[in-house]
């Protein structure tokens, strides 16, 4: 049985948790939480936001990990999790039935039933090679194994497009196109299975961090010239899409770029459904920002993370547990984030 059909109150009192499984403690709720790995930022994020709310709220959250963007979003909003994390892009697209959900008859359905927690930046798209590779722009990947996303995620179908605009090359004719889940690709690029790997993730990133320590990396960019082809323009006019630039020593010395590259930058979203009750989001949102200092402390990209940017690219209503709490925290949310359940 759904956690949201039953009030939590009345779980404890029965002594057990969503989903039938046991207690460690009266006061303890299990709940399910879609999230990214660890060595991505939404999944650090993910590690951080856990922490906290298992620190200060009686929720204990059973993390899952290995699930793609959309695939994430489908069944958080079927609620088989409890939270889970989504795109605006991806928000929009369920909406319309576009992209990625062209197949998903539900999707516009599913979509009513999006509610965000919080807002992020998810970083810039690294486009990673190793040096050694020899590979210094895009065309050079021609006739190579390269990973640009899991399959059926919005990163696989950017990173195609971007390709498609500064090369004209087609996947699996010009190049090949391996499909790993973003797991697998960690390991997949640093055994070199992969001359390049298109990872979503803020600067300076662990995880790319710990491929450079074996071997200095490069970022390949978007020429000035193919800035204003309409796959790149249609990709900045996307809701939590920007145009950034990867700095040269964004990695120190181990970055071979000698001068900034032209990449693009995403949002994500927190997020949840009406389903979970309306206490328990208050109590983890306010978790969250009542321990931002240690969110902080977790990695440094995280102090890009504040209360000025809690609604940048929202483009869902918020949960009513996260709208009374941002309401009670003086942030005033915009009316056009307002749920549906508040009246």
């Amino acid at each position: 049985m759904l956690i949201g059909r039953k009030s939590l109150a009345a779980l404890i009192l029965l002594g057990v948790v969503a989903w039938g499984l046991p207690a460690k403690a009266a006061d303890t709720i299990d709940l399910k939480f879609a999230s990214f790995p660890a060595g991505m930022n939404p999944g650090q994020l993910g590690i951080a936001f856990t922490q906290v709310v298992q620190k200060d709220t009686p929720y204990r959250l059973q993390v899952t990990t290995g699930k793609s963007g959309p695939q994430m979003m489908i069944e958080g909003l079927k609620d088989e999790w409890d939270i889970f994390f989504g795109t605006p892009e991806a928000a929009a697209a369920m909406r319309t039935r576009e992209l990625m959900f062209k197949k998903v008859a539900e999707a516009p359905e599913l979509a009513k039933r999006n509610r965000a927690i919080l807002s992020m930046s998810l970083g810039v798209y690294h486009w990673t090679v190793f040096e050694s590779s020899g590979i210094k722009r895009f065309e050079d990947i021609k006739g190579k194994k390269v990973f640009l996303g899991a399959p059926a995620s919005a990163a696989l179908a950017l990173t195609t497009n971007v390709i498609r605009a500064v090369t004209g090359f087609e996947p699996d004719k010009d190049y090949t196109r391996v499909r790993f889940d973003w797991a697998s690709m960690v390991s997949a690029f640093a055994d070199r299975q992969v001359v390049m790997a298109s990872l979503p993730t803020n600067a300076p990133s662990p995880l790319v961090q710990q491929w450079a320590a074996s071997e200095r990396i490069r970022f390949l960019g978007i020429p000035e010239e193919k800035l204003s082809h309409p796959l790149i323009a249609d990709f900045l006019k996307r809701p939590g899409r920007t145009l950034e630039v990867m700095p040269v020593g964004a990695y120190g010395d181990r970055q071979a770029n000698t001068e900034p590259v032209n990449v693009l930058g995403s949002w994500v979203m927190l997020t949840a459904t009406p389903t979970l009750p309306e206490e328990a989001v208050y109590k983890m949102t306010k978790a969250f920002w009542e321990n931002l200092d240690v969110i902080h402390a977790t990695a440094a990209w995280m102090k890009s993370i504040n209360k000025e940017n809690a609604f940048r690219e929202i483009n869902i209503p918020l949960h009513a547990g996260a709208y009374r709490y941002y309401k009670e925290a003086g942030l005033n949310p915009p009316d056009s984030l307002r749920p549906p359940e508040v009246k």
